[in-house]
């Protein structure tokens, strides 16, 4: 990008390569006019801004000019030939001077100059640096609240027709194409083949017509719905929404259905229901439609100098500069005079209204509500009615009745197998001021209207994400950083463990998304992808293990330094969404396309099959293990609920194996470890330890290793064995007959004539050491009287009389 007073020339750098190959001629490129003719002033700094907001198929830079206008442009790359003039309408504009002096709280502010102007490819592709004569200004534009959803829409290996292939969004065009991953465990970027055009999403008729001419349409999210057959295109930065029957959509030539079955606008958060293809609308109050969008769904700017970071407001650009004079999309303005936001003055209206006629008698529709829809599968067939029909069609059930009535404005939907409403205080606009309820329909009803549904399980922080597994068991809610994992099973809603994603690389995380694959689930942030690995949930303890899987930051010190634990790709990641497993990796969908993440590292391979619940599938992988990490490989599968498959494990510790036999239970494996390795090498357990020392000095052990192992086997019904133990210590010297004193005295409440025995035994032997004397000496005056001759005689006259 170079700027040229009201242009902007472009050249792609891309095709140097193929201009390289022509002999005996000088590489030449014509450059691309960007024509500025609406933007007042000349332009001086201009910079590329890979924005998550536009979609990959579009040039997008940012524009300073002379006077200090600061404007956001975006081009189609189909459109952008070379030595072609383009004529851009910036998308977004506002003035640095009134953000630096609305931020700073000064009453006077110099005019801003612009010397440089820098924008992120790695970390925040949200924000963008300015160089000026002030210093160094941080500018952001984001989203107030964070929609769910991808990009992409993802078809695995298991559908035959449409498997290894993505839905994507090319301005108003739904594209279908094949992925083309010629070999397992992709890594990197993958590409589509052949993409074929298969619906048209008609424009947002709803919206002034300045805005249905942009060349460039903001991308939708893909929000599937729990059964599969149908697909939501939710238009955020329309307010708009489309369902889609999924199998007329991929099956183009059959006819016998149009593909969109649902539609509508002013509508700020969608979410489907259960299983029964039921959704749910959050629609703004009549004042808010009206007026201005809440403060929810409004993007935001936020500068930053050397002493301030406050959110400021941007408006969009309609030709002319100055953000007040534009037209309102999804922002609110700026009065110059008290600096606050402030209702658009254009009889134009980015959203459609209805009259407020219709609301008059109707005090519900003056706050937020949430609307409860079903589609109803059509059985006519086209050619029996002449024509084409929707596979569906939408019934209205009903408004949900929320809690906190007008002191809590709803902002967000999550759905699930409840419906999460996420609202915020009417005081307090920012996250920690706002709550979470769920609803779900009277137990025992079978009413499905919006009138059976009611408030269901405690009250949640105002979350950034909800996000359920497949079998609805499993809830996973994002609090700020933390993710905090639930088990539901009626009655009870409770908290397995949360984990802290903050990093180094990270240290404000901003979550992008988060899936549940097979018991498994995987957060995304701005730059990174995590993996969860959940333990058993069936224990009253549930261990946690995360994962950076892959870090436009690279490791994180405490994960690098794991030598056997998979390290961090380094990866450059543009707020991925995680869509599913393909080829062995991970697939990601992002700002710039797909990415995928490998999961061939033996231990990523042994997690994803044990959340799975394939534990024999994920044996295999134990080899490629090396024998020296074993022990923490046990750890490992012990902590994800299957200890029995540490006895695979050839580099295993006989103590490690005889710890999980006594903690898990393992009686018949207990009883094979001492008949193979036999009551010497395992007292050699003990012996090797070694003599610990505290700050008091020596400190002494408890019960040696032999006396566990013969209490618990006692506790199992196997006094047999415990005898045998017994027995073989009291040929074990000093220390064998002390374990064979406590093993008979607990063989006591068993079999008394045979404890009483072995207890003789080893206090006769015992004491012949102590005296000299042997069994022949006669029991008179066998029992010496010093300081054990007290505990032998306290055993022969109590235990064995």
């Amino acid at each position: 990008f170079v700027p040229q007073k009201h242009n902007v020339l472009m050249w792609d750098l891309s095709r140097l390569h193929e201009l390289k190959r022509k002999k005996n001629s000088t590489p030449k490129q014509s450059a691309v006019v960007c024509s500025l003719a609406s933007i007042e002033g000349p332009v001086t700094v201009v910079a590329g801004w890979l924005h998550p907001t536009f979609p990959a198929s579009a040039l997008t830079c940012a524009v300073v000019t002379q006077t200090g206008e600061l404007h956001v442009v975006c081009i189609p790359i189909s459109e952008s030939k070379p030595g072609r003039t383009i004529k851009v309408i910036p998308f977004y504009t506002d003035n640095l001077s009134s953000l630096v002096l609305r931020d700073t709280g000064t009453l006077l502010c110099p005019r801003v100059r612009v010397q440089s102007l820098t924008t992120f490819r790695r970390l925040d592709t949200s924000s963008v640096l300015v160089g000026s004569n002030l210093g160094l200004l941080h500018l952001s534009i984001h989203e107030a609240v964070r929609t769910a959803g991808a990009r992409h829409a993802h078809f695995g290996a298991g559908i035959p027709e449409w498997g290894k292939s993505v839905l994507t969004v090319d301005h108003s065009t739904l594209v279908w194409a094949q992925l083309d991953i010629p070999e397992m465990n992709p890594c990197g970027t993958v590409s589509m083949n052949s993409p074929t055009l298969v619906y048209k999403s008609p424009p947002a008729l709803h919206l002034p017509p300045e805005i249905q001419k942009r060349a460039v349409r903001l991308p939708p999210r893909f929000l599937p719905s729990p059964g599969g057959n149908f697909l939501c295109l939710f238009w955020q930065d329309e307010s708009q929404y489309e369902i889609l029957h999924l199998p007329s959509i991929l099956r183009r030539n059959d006819g016998s259905y149009s593909p969109a079955v649902s539609s509508g606008s002013n509508v700020i958060s969608f979410a489907w229901v259960g299983d029964d293809d039921v959704f749910a609308l959050l629609y703004p109050s009549v004042d808010v439609r009206t007026d201005s969008l809440p403060s929810g769904a409004d993007s935001t700017w936020s500068t930053t100098t050397a002493s301030t970071k406050d959110s400021s407001v941007l408006a969009p650009s309609t030709g002319k500069s100055g953000g007040a004079r534009g037209l309102r999309k999804s922002f609110n303005f700026i009065n110059e005079k008290s600096r606050k936001p402030i209702a658009s003055s254009s009889t134009a209206s980015l959203i459609a209204t209805t009259p407020k006629e219709e609301y008059v008698n109707d005090s519900s529709r003056n706050t937020p509500r949430v609307e409860l829809k079903v589609l109803v599968p059509v059985s006519a067939n086209a050619a029996e009615i002449g024509g084409s029909v929707a596979a569906a069609t939408a019934t209205i059930l009903g408004d949900i009745s929320l809690r906190g009535g007008n002191q809590s404005q709803p902002t967000t939907l999550y759905g699930g197998p409840v419906l999460c409403v996420a609202s915020k205080s009417g005081k307090d606009d920012t996250a920690d001021g706002g709550t979470a309820f769920f609803y779900t329909r009277k137990p025992g009803s079978d009413e499905t209207r919006a009138s059976a549904y009611i408030s269901s399980g405690p009250s949640l922080p105002f979350p950034e994400f909800v996000e359920w597994d497949d079998d609805g068991r499993l809830c996973a809610v994002v609090v700020q950083s933390r993710v905090a994992i639930y088990l539901s099973e009626a009655p009870e809603f409770v908290l397995l463990g949360n984990v802290q994603l903050a990093c180094p690389s990270e240290p404000d995380v901003t979550i992008t998304g988060l899936k549940f694959i097979h018991g498994v689930l995987y957060c995304t942030t701005k730059s990174t992808v995590r993996c969860i690995f959940l333990g058993d949930l069936e224990s009253s303890v549930c261990h946690l293990d995360t994962f950076l899987l892959a870090s436009a930051g690279g490791p994180e010190l405490s994960q690098s330094m794991a030598t056997w634990s998979p390290s961090t790709i380094p990866m450059t990641l543009n707020h991925p969404v995680v869509l599913g497993y393909q080829s062995g990796s991970l697939l990601l969908s992002t700002v710039n396309g797909l990415q995928a993440v490998p999961l061939s590292h033996p231990l990523l391979r042994i997690g994803t099959l044990l959340g799975a619940g394939q534990p024999v599938r994920a044996e295999p992988w134990f080899q490629m293990i090396p024998e020296c990490n074993h022990e923490s490989l046990a750890a490992f599968v012990e902590r994800r609920g299957a200890p029995e498959l540490a006895f695979q494990l050839s580099g295993l510790s006989l103590e490690t194996m005889i710890d999980i036999c006594l903690r898990f239970g393992f009686t018949e494996r207990l009883e094979e470890i001492i008949d193979t390795y036999g009551l010497d090498t395992i007292r050699k357990i003990d012996q090797g330890r070694g003599i610990a020392y505290g700050m008091m000095g020596p400190e002494e052990h408890g019960h040696s290793l032999v006396v566990c192992v013969g209490a618990y086997l006692l506790s199992q019904g196997k006094a047999e064995l415990v005898r045998r133990l017994a027995t073989e210590c009291l040929r074990s010297g000093e220390e064998g007959r002390q374990e064979a004193f406590v093993l008979a005295s607990l063989l006591l409440s068993v079999d008394q004539v045979d404890a009483k025995r072995l207890v003789k035994r080893a206090v006769q032997a015992s004491g012949s050491k102590e005296t000299g004397r042997t069994e022949e000496d006669g029991d008179q005056d066998y029992f010496p009287r010093d300081g054990q001759s007290a505990v032998v005689a306290l055993v022969r006259n109590h235990i064995l009389t």
